[in-house]
């Protein structure tokens, strides 16, 4: 049994002016006595007599009473004005109506409205409107984000079945999300699961920034290249229905529109390209990022494994000792074999920083290698040793995460190659899953590397869009972008879990 608050508060709210012993005041004074005492029959009748001489006040007194009569269909006919009007207790007590009546679909706005306003009750209702699908889709998120709010709401609510229900709710959310759906990174009592900004990379010319504004995602600090001439930006349902497909002019501050779409949980999907008529490449696409619109408001879902990650990351140490070691050359890089050397010269020539000469290293790997997806699909990855791969101008991730590794080494900059689980290709770009989010299985290589007095992420092989299919090489563009090079954390962790770096002594 779900416990309703009994409203009367502002029952007891009497009018300043001074009436005489049969006017509407007196009569109004009259129904909220026996509205107090629960005897609705005659406080409707007196409501009536004061509203009838013009006492407006008593109208909404009027359906509020009839609905604790138990009667909702009366209440409704009554509570319809006021709760138009904007008056709060008429529309959670109208709210309230429609629900008995199993009319959940005119009830949800109502307790919307209310709620927005900060009643508990209502919060509580909502949650569980979206928990069951009630006059709406089933949604967790945000079934889980109504639940927490009438919890913290400082009104509180009194009924301690309501709390237990929320409390079971909750812990339901987390179990369901922990075994089919979007994990939740901790308990959800308390956590806090979303962020308004996101930057893709720190890389100068491409550090796209995405920011939540009221209903709107905000896209700025675009690349001024001619393959982003043109944005095209989608959302995609957890059942891959594509919705609010919108293409902009590049170059310039983007606010992509969400008040229109109902509520509820999104991939969101970002595409470029020259011109409108070509094919557009995309940027941010599957399950990497998830956004959720509540109302008058959108806010992006971290990645279950990003606090994993910035254990692992965050725990890279920057001392000299450290540092020599990821200059040495090993079997696995060859960072002194000469040809090496003489390689990684000639890729850095003209670079001014250790920066640069990390960009040109990147960018040469990402223009001169190509993805053996033949390897690949047999199972037999191939040729992944650093000369095999730079000979053969092929491999898999390994083979890019090893050549990397060893031209940063050659030229000095201190360079590791790091294992970890991707999604995408090999782990059928399901999302975040309970398995893969608890994974200690490795299926991709990528790198990390100390340039300005810090630690960057590059993954050279998914900057890349270079293949190696049946046979033959293809004529991709090699380098299509740099959403991978100094890579953010945040970012970084929708597609990617650390699992750990080769020598992790050096840690």
């Amino acid at each position: 049994m779900i416990a309703r608050i009994l409203l009367i508060a502002i029952l007891i709210a009497m009018p300043s002016q001074s009436w005489s012993q049969n006017s509407a005041v007196e009569y109004y004074k009259k129904g909220i006595e026996y509205y107090n005492k629960k005897d609705y029959p005659n406080a409707i009748a007196y409501f009536k007599k004061a509203a009838e001489m013009g006492y407006k006040q008593a109208i909404p007194l009027i359906g509020q009473a009839y609905y604790w009569a138990g009667s909702s269909s009366h209440a409704i006919a009554w509570l319809q004005k006021p709760a138009e009007q904007g008056n709060a207790d008429a529309q959670l007590t109208l709210a309230y109506a429609y629900d008995d009546l199993e009319e959940y679909a005119k009830a949800l706005p109502w307790f919307r409205k209310v709620a927005d306003k900060g009643e508990a009750y209502a919060q509580f209702y909502l949650g569980s409107y979206y928990f069951e699908g009630r006059g709406t889709v089933k949604d967790y998120l945000i079934a889980e984000q109504w639940y927490l709010k009438a919890l913290r709401n400082p009104k509180g609510m009194s009924s301690p079945d309501n709390i237990a229900r929320i409390n079971k709710d909750l812990e339901e959310i987390n179990i369901l999300f922990r075994s089919t759906g979007y994990i939740l990174k901790q308990s959800p009592f308390g956590s806090s699961l979303t962020v308004n900004t996101l930057q893709v990379s720190f890389y100068p010319t491409e550090s796209i920034r995405l920011r939540a504004v009221g209903t709107n995602i905000i896209l700025d600090n675009l690349p001024r290249s001619s393959s982003w001439n043109y944005v095209m930006l989608s959302l995609k349902s957890a059942t891959d229905r594509d919705f609010n497909v919108t293409t902009f002019p590049g170059h310039q501050t983007i606010a992509y529109s969400l008040a229109h779409m109902p509520d509820g949980y999104y991939y969101c999907q970002l595409f470029r390209a020259q011109s409108r008529e070509t094919t557009f490449d995309g940027y941010i696409t599957g399950k990497d990022l998830l956004v959720y619109k509540l109302g008058n408001s959108i806010a992006f879902l971290q990645s279950p494994v990003l606090d994993h990650n910035n254990r692992i990351y965050g725990a890279n140490r920057t001392d000299r000792q450290a540092l020599d070691f990821y200059r040495q050359a090993s079997s696995q890089l060859p960072a002194n074999h000469p040809d090496i050397i003489a390689l990684a010269q000639r890729i850095i020539a003209g670079a001014k920083s250790d920066y640069e000469r990390a960009i040109a290293i990147h960018d040469w790997v990402c223009n001169n290698i190509w993805y053996d997806w033949d390897a690949f699909y047999s199972g037999n990855y191939g040729e992944t040793t650093v000369i095999g791969t730079i000979n053969s101008r092929k491999s898999v991730c390994e083979g890019y995460a090893r050549v990397m590794a060893t031209l940063l080494r050659a030229i000095g900059i201190p360079a590791k190659k790091v294992s970890g689980y991707a999604l995408g290709v090999g782990s059928s770009n399901t999302g975040w899953t309970a398995y893969n989010v608890n994974t200690s299985e490795s299926n991709h290589a990528w790198n990390e590397a100390f340039v300005n007095n810090r630690w960057i992420i590059i993954d050279a092989t998914w900057d890349s869009d270079n293949a190696f299919r049946n046979g033959s090489f293809s004529s991709g563009t090699g380098l299509k972008g740099y959403r991978y090079f100094d890579a953010s954390p945040e970012m970084f962790a929708m597609d990617h879990k650390i699992l750990e770096s080769e020598a992790p002594e050096a840690r």
